[in-house]
Formats: structure tokens, C-alpha cells, sequence
């Protein structure tokens, strides 16, 4: 278990932490959150451990250390460190074809404005595109404003609120190549199904399920005993409601645990959004990231390959990452996002409100683990805090 220590070991003042404990209490107290834990390490070492609130509001059980989250896309650099294990073992190119995998990806269509789906390739859709979320591919989340993504949603591939699928992963990946491209591979970042082709390709290649060659090659060796696409029945204590808030109706349940998805082991797993862990779990596999491949000794990438996985790899139309907004400054390398200004950070968020972020400058690392769909205020908050431990 973490145990931190004292922050000014690091040269960092305790009373600069106290705050961090009396904003995220607030933030139950208002109601906003029903629990959150919080973590920052510095130069290897963790300062501040919080665990605030409840996990689960009707049984009053309260946010602890061990407790089970829904990682939502934290997800996704965690099936690309694993693929590029793969990768490793020469088991493919970056600029590979995916079709010589999955032959259907050599029929899709693109969408063009007016005319709809009647592009044809130009280029063809790579592993380093699925890595990317440079392969054309949609997603369909929310309410769609994007053609494409509205006619993933219409397609029914995936289960709102929990956004798990309706399809076995080879059903999924089969409906999907029958779907257009917003754009030519290459051509744009579009937040995709993309590591989810990845999930699926893992198990092609590697001829075991995903969770299987995740445990074997990733989780086992870094110690990540809690990490997995579903809890056990042992584990179902640890496990909470996800909730979501609104000013109108403050905290209500959008997945009870007790009928979630992700207390069945039959779950299909998700690449993309699939993974449930702890935040000691969670430190670990970012703490690899932060060291070039390495974690307490164990080496699960090579130092080469966790570089080129943390360095952007967007230029041109495809640069900087878009939602609805550019997101100024922020590239995004082999299965995260990499700010590219000058407070430099690799990390990501998750529809569940969770985010996770390495500071190499600062040698921080910073992570918030909620249960709050499409609510990021308090990690925010945490990132913006934790930024201001070094100002003078």
C-alpha cells in the first residue's frame, strides 16, 4: 500500500497540501462529488494521498485506499503500452497496414462533405493511425454533432451509459469496418475506437485474450493485482455507483454496481474504456511511464520504446488534438495525449472524471480517480493545485 511521505522531503512545504485536502472536501460537502481519490509523487516519491467522501452514498461506504474505479479511457495508454509489447517482439510495424490483420479494413469508405460515404482510400490505415487516433475511425459518444460519430451512436455499438459493447470484439470490429471514416487515415485526430481495434489486434497477434496478455505481460510484473475489465466477487466491496452530477439535479446513479456491467465476467473487454483499478495500481503503471519503462526494477518496456510512446507524434492538419475546441498546445503520442507547450505534461482523462498526468520538468506525477460521469472540476482543480506546489 502507498505510503506517503513528508512533502518536504521533495523540498515542498506540508501547508501547501493542507489546501488540496480542504478543496476537495468542499467538494462533497457541496454535493458535486460523492467520492475522489487524489494522488501527487514527486521525484518518485508520493506527497499527498487522499481518499475523500463516499464510494457508495447509500451504504455510506467511504472512499479508501484500496478502493475499485472505473478508469473510462485512463484505459487506453494501458492497451498501448501493451500492444507496443508486441511491437517489441517484432510482431508488427508502426507503419504496418492493419488490413493484413483484418482484411475488412481494406474496404472502408470515407465521408465527404455533401456527398457523404463515397471516398475511397488513399491511404491505408496503420497500427501508428489506431495509436494515434489518426485512422479515420468514429466513436459515437454523447450527442454527436460529427455525421460520423452520429452514425456510430445510430449503429448501436456501445451500451450509454457505461459505453460497453453490445458486439463480441471480432462482431465489433466487423460492424465497424461497414461504418465510413470522418477523414483519410492521416489526415486529422478524431477521437476514435481506435484502441479498441488495438484490444482486439492484441488478441490476434498474440493469441490470448486481452485481459490474459495483460495480466501476464503488464500487471503481474508491475503488481497491479486489482486491475482488470471486471470485479470479482471478492472484490465487490472496493466497488461503487458511478454517478454524474448537474446543478439541476445534483448526484444521481448512471450505473448501480450491483447491475453493472463491470461486475460480470462476460463483460466484452474494452481497449478504449474498459478498465477497472485502484490508485496504487494506477501510480504503478504511471510511474513506468515516467521512468522509460521501468518500475521498481521491473523493466516492461524498453526505454526507447516508452519515449517514443510519451513524444508527440502529430504535426500538421492532425495537430493539436480536437473535441469540439483545438486543445491548445496538446499533441498526442502512442496512446496519450503529450502537451507540447512549455509546462510540458503526457496524460489523459476519462469520461468518468478521471485524470492522469506526468510533469517531467517538475518529476511529478498527478492522478485523481472520481466516479463522476463527464465531470472533471475537482481533477482539474487538483492538476491546477498541484502546479502551484513549485511556484515561489
Amino acid at each position: 500500500m502507498i505510503k506517503p511521505v513528508a512533502p518536504e522531503s521533495v523540498g515542498i512545504p506540508s501547508e501547501r497540501l493542507a489546501a488540496i485536502d480542504a478543496t476537495m472536501h468542499a467538494y462533497i460537502d457541496q454535493g458535486k462529488l460523492a467520492g475522489i481519490s487524489t494522488l501527487i509523487a514527486c521525484k518518485g516519491k508520493v506527497i499527498h494521498f487522499g481518499c475523500y467522501g463516499k464510494l457508495d452514498l447509500d451504504s455510506g461506504t467511504p472512499v479508501r485506499p484500496d478502493s475499485l474505479f472505473r478508469l473510462a479511457s485512463l484505459t487506453k495508454p494501458i492497451t498501448s503500452a501493451a500492444a507496443l509489447m508486441l511491437y517489441e517482439d517484432g510482431r508488427f510495424d508502426l507503419d504496418e497496414p492493419v488490413f493484413k490483420w483484418i482484411p475488412e479494413f481494406k474496404n472502408f469508405r470515407v465521408w465527404q462533405e455533401g456527398n457523404g460515404a463515397t471516398g475511397t482510400l488513399e491511404t491505408e490505415i496503420t497500427f501508428r493511425h489506431l495509436f494515434t487516433h489518426t485512422s479515420g475511425l468514429g466513436y459515437g459518444f454523447g450527442e454527436p454533432t460529427d455525421p460520423v460519430d452520429k452514425i456510430y451512436l445510430e449503429a448501436g455499438l456501445m451500451r450509454p451509459p457505461t459505453w460497453t459493447f453490445n458486439y463480441p470484439l471480432p462482431e465489433l470490429v466487423q460492424r465497424v469496418s461497414k461504418l465510413p471514416l470522418v477523414a483519410q487515415p492521416g489526415a486529422t485526430w478524431h477521437y476514435s475506437l481506435s484502441h479498441d481495434v488495438l484490444g482486439y489486434l492484441i488478441e490476434l497477434i498474440s493469441g490470448k485474450p486481452l485481459e490474459e496478455f495483460l495480466r501476464e505481460r503488464l500487471f503481474t510484473p508491475l503488481g497491479m493485482v486489482d486491475t482488470g475489465f471486471f470485479v470479482p466477487p471478492e472484490k465487490l466491496a472496493r466497488f461503487g455507483p458511478w454517478y454524474s452530477y448537474s446543478e439541476e439535479s445534483g448526484l444521481t446513479i448512471v450505473d448501480d454496481f450491483s447491475g453493472s456491467p463491470f461486475v460480470h465476467s462476460d463483460v466484452i473487454p474494452s481497449g478504449g474504456v474498459g478498465l477497472v483499478s485502484t490508485m496504487p495500481d494506477y501510480y504503478r503503471f504511471m510511474s513506468m511511464l515516467a521512468n522509460g519503462g521501468i518500475s521498481e526494477g521491473v523493466r516492461v518496456l524498453k526505454q526507447s520504446t516508452a519515449t517514443m510512446m510519451t513524444t508527440n507524434q502529430l504535426s500538421g492538419s492532425a495537430f493539436p488534438v480536437r473535441f469540439d475546441d483545438p486543445w491548445p498546445g496538446m499533441g498526442y503520442g502512442l496512446g496519450i495525449g503529450v502537451q507540447t507547450l512549455e509546462s510540458r505534461q503526457v496524460g489523459w482523462i476519462g469520461i468518468s472524471g478521471t485524470t492522469a498526468w506526468w510533469y517531467p520538468q517538475e518529476e511529478m506525477i498527478v492522478i485523481a480517480l472520481p466516479q463522476a460521469l463527464f465531470y472533471w472540476e475537482a481533477s482539474d482543480r487538483l492538476l491546477r493545485m498541484a502546479g502551484e506546489l513549485f511556484s515561489v
